[in-house]
């Protein structure tokens, strides 16, 4: 099964794409590719169920970033699951210091899932993005991975 295109279907699901920039596949394709960069299929049952990307793989200052999560069956633990697994990763064979990600402030959901998992607001900034209706708070959260 081809992948990349479930991933561009799930982003621009109306529940998802309120409250990221959702890609074309030419972008995953190259997030697929990049030596920097981690794209990975959340599985379920040998089912997807969403997808993770991680950036700045070799960023010298050892900050990983949760560039993206999406899970595209909510309310039943997938996120926590992937959160928990991404901190694993990025502590334990990526060897990072910090994991860091961007989130909208109206994003209630993902910032409860966030807070629980212990990231802390690092930055507040405003933001307009096109697809999404006008200027949004977006929030910096960081999780330090001692």
């Amino acid at each position: 099964m081809e992948l990349v295109p479930l991933c561009v279907k799930w982003e621009m699901e109306a529940e998802n794409r309120a409250f990221i920039c959702p890609s074309e596949e030419s972008h995953h394709r190259a997030f697929i590719e990049s030596s920097n960069k981690e794209h990975w299929t959340l599985m379920h049952e040998s089912r997807p169920v969403g997808f993770v990307l991680l950036d700045g793989l070799d960023d010298s200052d050892q900050r990983v970033e949760l560039k993206r999560i999406v899970v595209a069956e909510k309310g039943r633990g997938f996120g926590k699951a992937a959160m928990q697994w991404v901190q694993n990763r990025a502590k334990e064979q990526l060897n990072a210091k910090v994991l860091w990600l961007d989130v909208f402030e109206d994003n209630s959901r993902a910032r409860y899932l966030y807070e629980k998992q212990g990231f802390m607001l690092k930055e507040k900034r405003a933001c307009t993005v096109e697809n999404v209706c006008g200027e949004k708070e977006l929030l910096i959260l960081e999780l330090p991975l001692n």
